[in-house]
């Protein structure tokens, strides 16, 4: 078989990348096991819904699912009426792999750490389907397209880990790159110069990651920890890596001048470098700490994710738009690190709609120390 392209989709044996050398493990030790139960598990069952709650729907049980605890979560997706995946991805930093290594010794570690669930599975007599073990499996290749016309695309790639279900945004990013760069090929067009650009672009990202679930798991004991690094967490990637998928990530390996597709670049890396410093304060004892209690549930919607992404499917002649916008989204994330190293609760920065009244002007070092000014300047009136 001959083909001018060779793309490997086929996850994790990474056969084009172990056949060249080019993968390697991450600094992470995320395990997991998941197992298919037949039948439909209902979350409302077991933990029922309260009239506060803003998330609460009759269909919350077709919702994907977390469960939290320190050191590791569990997904409830329902695949069918009768069908329902489940699975716990957890830390061997502070759980042993061998307390996973059977499904009778995973229903003992359920009844130990999450009693409602398993209890729940076992009285509603629902059989057990299958079971699967994944042990750290966080890897990623040096690169994922080559000069030689060979790509890497998802977990065949690298992934870090599956709790934002970002893998499926990097194989909708390198999928729509690597059609760019195909097209252009089979048109006559020049890549070698865009395939380091391309490369560059995912590596940025997978940086971001690598900030994002270092040290993640240990911490998740306190709720508000969960509450505050989740969205430190959205304002890195829905204002930057969303509003560049939105807009501009299809047309900026077509164009023929580079200037456009290596400015992204310096707006993902300035938001990483925000990013990074954010959750070292949240890993810090001065955050541990400050008393914050946070609320019940977290503020987040659909009006949230508009004002991150305010502009979609800009015209590509219209791209220094884009350009403003990830400079609005950065002050955005500076803001977030300035509230939270202040003491206050961040849950108030959200609800109080600080994150709209930030625009590209906004100058962050306005509210360095100075949470008083930032309430002032940028929250709603009670």
């Amino acid at each position: 078989m001959k083909a001018h392209w060779l793309v490997d989709a086929a996850g994790m044996k990474k056969l084009l990348a172990r056949k060249f050398g080019i993968t390697h493990k991450l600094p992470i030790e995320h395990s997991s096991v998941w197992f298919r139960v037949g039948g439909g598990v209902n979350v409302d069952e077991f933990l029922p819904r309260t009239s506060d709650n803003p998330f609460t729907t009759e269909h919350r049980s077709w919702s994907s699912i977390h469960l939290e605890g320190a050191g590791y979560w569990i997904w409830i997706l329902r695949l069918s009426e009768n069908r329902t995946s489940v699975g716990v991805i957890f830390d061997e930093s502070m759980y042993a792999f061998q307390d996973f290594a059977t499904w009778e010794k995973t229903t003992l570690w359920l009844k130990q750490n999450v009693r409602v669930l398993i209890d729940y599975i076992e009285d509603r007599q629902f059989p057990i389907m299958d079971f699967r073990i994944l042990r750290r499996f966080a890897s990623q290749s040096d690169y994922w397209v080559s000069d030689d016309r060979w790509a890497l695309v998802g977990d065949s790639y690298g992934i870090w880990d599956p709790y934002y279900s970002n893998g499926f945004d990097i194989i909708g990013m390198q999928n729509t790159i690597l059609t760019e760069l195909i097209h252009a090929d089979r048109t006559g067009g020049v890549i070698e110069q865009r395939i380091p650009a391309a490369n560059r672009y995912l590596y940025e990202i997978m940086r971001a990651f690598s900030v994002t679930f270092t040290d993640f798991y240990p911490r998740k004991g306190r709720w508000y920890y969960v509450c505050a690094k989740y969205n430190v967490d959205m304002a890195i990637y829905f204002p930057i890596l969303a509003t560049v998928m939105h807009n501009a990530l299809q047309s900026m390996f077509m164009d023929e001048d580079p200037t456009f597709r290596e400015k992204v670049p310096h707006f993902i890396s300035e938001a990483g470098k925000t990013h990074f410093r954010a959750v070292g304060f949240l890993a810090s004892d001065e955050f541990r700490d400050n008393g914050v209690e946070g609320y019940d549930y977290m503020p987040l919607n659909a009006d949230t994710y508009n004002v991150f992404v305010s502009e979609r499917g800009i015209p590509y002649h219209e791209k220094d738009r884009v350009l403003s916008i990830l400079k609005k989204n950065c002050n955005l994330i500076l803001c977030v690190l300035y509230y939270l190293q202040s003491g206050r609760n961040y849950m108030d920065f959200i609800k109080r709609g600080a994150y709209s009244a930030i625009t590209e002007q906004t100058d962050p070092e306005r509210y360095r120390d100075n949470p008083d000014q930032l309430e002032a300047d940028l929250f709603r009136p009670v």
